[in-house]
């Protein structure tokens, strides 16, 4: 766990006090180690250091934050080194290990294949002054790559960039970069390969509840405990239901603005599943101090953007508190299952053309919705796993027709697979039947930050762009 840093000087030169800037502008928490890597050769620093011992024009570097990540990062092998952020699900021993080892016979062919298995995760390598990028093809875990005047970079946000003065665009999931002195290349290496299901609904929520049983092992061997942000919905729920099952030491967290009766929602969920649950209100004086921490994770001024992150943070600062490693979530799900309103409107004018929006919008939520949570999890010193986001739960959403996702009437609670799911678990109506409402809602977050604008007189929009400017014009100083 930890940030990725990586710069190609465009003039062959050293390119270490590109990569030591970056890593400074990391933000989260303190970093527990700070490793670097040059032409084969690498080096592990407790602090921060002012200079590197191997100057080259073409640096890997990563700011470790967790004391239990084992081997220190950049791992380097037979002259190619690689730095690694999330999960190869079903690698046995360390994930950075494993993926080095398939790097072996060379990087291209290797990451390849680190693409081809289930995995969450961003990779960077560098063999032989070529640096090489990749995502798995969800996407949840961010890489950001950017152009300056004097070189070409890559890192896990894009503060860390912007305080090079490159210009960061996002790494594509499922593709690989190739990076040079002498520029870019970009190609999809995996994609999405999917066919529309035909089996009867019952069938199709036996492969869910198959599926997610699978996918919760596959996390529970990486994961073995942890927190979930809960509201009681179905998602979390659901989750909170396969993980316990999968052996995962788990413990619900529901956070809110002051009092308020999604407490009591969650509780009731919390009961049937056996589970202890800890809520977390914050006051709107606490969300108004929050605010430039949480932008700065966030990196926009974007309302809806604040507004979801906003219940995270929280969530994500009392997992930390409570000595937590791990975040769980039920995101993901809205957009592989039919959770929007907007979707309901386009399956009563054209079912297909609904089928069509929601794979869209799936295989979109790594920018709308993963990298953000990612980047609010990582900077609270958190890994994030988002069971609706593995791959296999993601394929089989993408196959299923829109009638097992959309109610037949306007009204009916969506994502139907899903609530005929819980229901076939036992779960009572009052949770599996819920109908949903959308996190800075249910939490008051939306009102609250609305409250904090209005007294400052000012819109939501341009109150969160000052926040915005403030934060990263201290950053520019910085």
């Amino acid at each position: 766990m930890g940030y990725i840093a990586a710069a190609v000087s465009k003039g062959g030169d050293d390119a270490s006090e590109l990569a030591l800037r970056m890593l400074g502008a990391a933000g989260g928490p303190e970093g527990i180690s700070y490793g670097f890597a040059s032409g084969g050769q690498s080096e592990n620093h407790r602090r921060l250091p002012e200079f590197t011992s191997a100057p080259s024009p073409s640096i890997l570097a990563f700011k470790g934050v967790d004391p239990h990540d084992y081997p220190p990062q950049p791992l380097t092998q037979r002259g190619s080194s690689l730095c690694l952020t999330g999960s190869l699900y079903g690698a046995e021993g360390p994930d950075t290990l494993h993926a080095a080892n398939m790097l072996i016979d060379g990087v291209k062919s290797g990451v390849h294949r680190l693409l081809s298995g289930d995995g969450c995760f961003a990779v960077a390598a560098l063999d032989d002054g070529v640096l090489t990028l990749a995502r798995d093809r969800v996407g949840v875990k961010p890489l950001y790559i950017g152009e300056s005047d004097t070189a070409y970079a890559a890192a896990s946000n894009r503060k860390m960039l912007m305080s090079i003065g490159a210009k960061p665009r996002p790494v594509l999931p499922g593709h690989i970069v190739r990076v040079t002195g002498s520029g870019i290349s970009d190609y999809e290496a995996a994609g999405w390969d999917t066919e529309r299901l035909t089996e009867p609904m019952d069938r199709v929520v036996e492969a869910l509840d198959a599926a997610l049983r699978q996918v919760s092992a596959d996390i529970a061997a990486k994961a073995p405990t942890g927190a979930l942000a809960f509201s009681g919905g179905i998602d979390s729920t659901l989750v909170a239901h396969y993980l316990r099952e999968a052996g995962v030491r788990l413990s619900l967290i529901c956070v809110g603005v002051d009092s308020r009766d999604e407490y009591g929602h969650a509780q009731e969920a919390a009961d049937c599943l056996g589970l202890p649950l800890r809520t977390r209100p914050f006051a709107i004086d606490e969300l108004e101090a929050a605010l430039p921490g949480i932008v700065a994770s966030v990196e926009e001024d974007s309302p809806l953007s604040v507004g979801v992150a906003a219940p995270l943070y929280f969530a994500a600062a009392t997992a930390k508190e409570t000595g937590h490693t791990t975040l769980f979530s039920g995101g993901g799900s809205d957009e592989l299952f039919g959770g929007y309103l907007k979707y309901q409107a386009a399956y009563a004018e054209n079912p297909r053309a609904a089928e069509e929006m929601m794979n869209r919008d799936a295989l979109d939520s790594w920018r709308t919705n993963h990298e953000r949570d990612s980047k609010v999890a990582a900077d609270a010193g958190l890994e994030l796993r988002l069971p609706f986001a593995h791959p296999r739960i993601v394929s089989l959403g993408l196959s299923m027709p829109a009638e097992q996702k959309l109610p037949p009437q306007p009204g009916m609670p969506r994502k139907v697979a899903l609530r005929r799911l819980a229901e076939t678990l036992g779960f009572p109506q009052t949770v599996w039947a819920r109908p949903k409402k959308a996190a800075q809602y249910s939490t008051g977050v939306q009102k609250a930050l609305n409250r904090i604008a209005k007294r400052r007189g000012v819109s939501l929009r341009a109150y969160l762009n000052q926040v915005y400017r403030s934060v990263f014009e201290e950053m520019r100083h910085d």
